[in-house]
Protein backbone atom coordinates (compact mmCIF):
# COMPACT_ATOMS: atom_id res chain seq x y z
CA UNK A 1 0.00 0.00 0.00
CA UNK A 2 2.80 2.44 0.87
CA UNK A 3 4.42 2.04 -2.57
CA UNK A 4 1.05 2.44 -4.27
CA UNK A 5 0.50 5.76 -2.50
CA UNK A 6 3.99 6.97 -3.35
CA UNK A 7 3.05 6.99 -7.03
CA UNK A 8 -0.29 8.67 -6.37
CA UNK A 9 -1.56 11.19 -3.85
CA UNK A 10 0.29 10.63 -0.60
CA UNK A 11 -1.14 13.51 1.42
CA UNK A 12 -4.16 15.76 1.52
CA UNK A 13 -5.07 18.75 3.60
CA UNK A 14 -8.30 18.49 5.57
CA UNK A 15 -9.47 21.64 7.33
CA UNK A 16 -11.48 21.18 10.50
CA UNK A 17 -12.07 22.51 13.99
CA UNK A 18 -10.89 19.52 16.04
CA UNK A 19 -13.15 20.51 18.94
CA UNK A 20 -16.24 19.95 16.73
CA UNK A 21 -17.18 16.27 16.43
CA UNK A 22 -19.09 16.63 13.15
CA UNK A 23 -16.12 18.34 11.46
CA UNK A 24 -13.69 15.69 12.73
CA UNK A 25 -15.93 12.83 11.58
CA UNK A 26 -16.39 14.45 8.17
CA UNK A 27 -12.64 15.01 7.76
CA UNK A 28 -11.77 11.43 8.72
CA UNK A 29 -14.43 10.04 6.37
CA UNK A 30 -13.02 12.20 3.55
CA UNK A 31 -9.56 10.80 4.29
CA UNK A 32 -10.81 7.20 4.27
CA UNK A 33 -12.66 7.79 0.98
CA UNK A 34 -9.46 9.22 -0.53
CA UNK A 35 -6.96 6.61 0.73
CA UNK A 36 -9.10 3.67 1.79
CA UNK A 37 -7.83 3.60 5.37
CA UNK A 38 -6.06 5.49 8.14
CA UNK A 39 -2.53 4.33 9.00
CA UNK A 40 -1.48 6.96 11.51
CA UNK A 41 -2.98 9.81 13.49
CA UNK A 42 -0.84 12.70 14.67
CA UNK A 43 -2.87 14.69 17.16
CA UNK A 44 -1.02 17.98 17.58
CA UNK A 45 -3.60 20.77 17.42
CA UNK A 46 -3.35 23.66 19.83
CA UNK A 47 -3.89 27.37 20.16
CA UNK A 48 -2.22 30.07 22.16
CA UNK A 49 -4.21 32.76 23.94
CA UNK A 50 -2.18 35.24 25.93
CA UNK A 51 -3.46 37.24 28.91
CA UNK A 52 -1.99 37.97 32.32
CA UNK A 53 -3.29 35.21 34.62
CA UNK A 54 -5.26 37.65 36.76
CA UNK A 55 -7.10 38.88 33.64
CA UNK A 56 -7.38 35.53 31.84
CA UNK A 57 -11.04 34.96 30.83
CA UNK A 58 -12.31 31.53 31.84
CA UNK A 59 -13.95 31.11 28.41
CA UNK A 60 -10.52 31.53 26.77
CA UNK A 61 -9.03 29.00 29.20
CA UNK A 62 -11.75 26.47 28.31
CA UNK A 63 -11.16 27.06 24.58
CA UNK A 64 -7.41 26.60 25.01
CA UNK A 65 -8.09 23.27 26.78
CA UNK A 66 -10.71 22.08 24.29
CA UNK A 67 -8.50 22.24 21.21
CA UNK A 68 -5.73 19.83 22.30
CA UNK A 69 -7.73 17.66 24.72
CA UNK A 70 -11.12 17.36 23.01
CA UNK A 71 -9.33 17.35 19.66
CA UNK A 72 -7.13 14.39 20.62
CA UNK A 73 -10.18 12.50 21.91
CA UNK A 74 -12.39 13.24 18.90
CA UNK A 75 -9.74 12.51 16.26
CA UNK A 76 -8.79 9.26 18.02
CA UNK A 77 -12.44 8.25 18.32
CA UNK A 78 -13.03 8.95 14.61
CA UNK A 79 -9.84 7.22 13.38
CA UNK A 80 -9.56 4.20 15.67
CA UNK A 81 -12.36 2.18 14.05
CA UNK A 82 -10.63 2.49 10.67
CA UNK A 83 -7.30 1.56 12.23
CA UNK A 84 -8.86 -1.49 13.89
CA UNK A 85 -10.37 -2.53 10.55
CA UNK A 86 -6.93 -2.32 8.93
CA UNK A 87 -5.27 -3.94 11.99
CA UNK A 88 -3.06 -0.87 12.45
CA UNK A 89 -4.41 0.40 15.75
CA UNK A 90 -0.99 0.71 17.37
CA UNK A 91 0.05 3.79 15.35
CA UNK A 92 -1.50 6.69 17.25
CA UNK A 93 0.93 9.49 17.96
CA UNK A 94 0.50 12.59 20.07
CA UNK A 95 3.17 15.24 19.86
CA UNK A 96 3.62 18.17 22.22
CA UNK A 97 6.40 20.72 22.48
CA UNK A 98 7.63 22.04 25.77
CA UNK A 99 9.46 25.33 25.64
CA UNK A 100 12.58 25.54 27.77
CA UNK A 101 12.03 29.26 28.41
CA UNK A 102 8.58 30.51 29.24
CA UNK A 103 7.97 34.00 27.81
CA UNK A 104 6.16 36.45 30.08
CA UNK A 105 2.39 36.07 29.75
CA UNK A 106 2.53 32.64 28.12
CA UNK A 107 2.79 30.48 31.22
CA UNK A 108 -0.76 29.16 30.95
CA UNK A 109 -0.15 27.92 27.40
CA UNK A 110 3.21 26.33 28.25
CA UNK A 111 1.70 24.54 31.26
CA UNK A 112 -1.17 23.28 29.10
CA UNK A 113 1.14 22.15 26.30
CA UNK A 114 3.15 20.12 28.79
CA UNK A 115 0.06 18.37 30.17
Amino acid sequence: MRQELASEKSAIGVGMDVSKEDQVNSGVEHTVKTFGRVDILVSNAGIQIVHPIEEFPFADWKKMLAIPLDGAFLTTKACIKHMYDAQIADLITSLKELWAACPVGKGQYVRLAAA
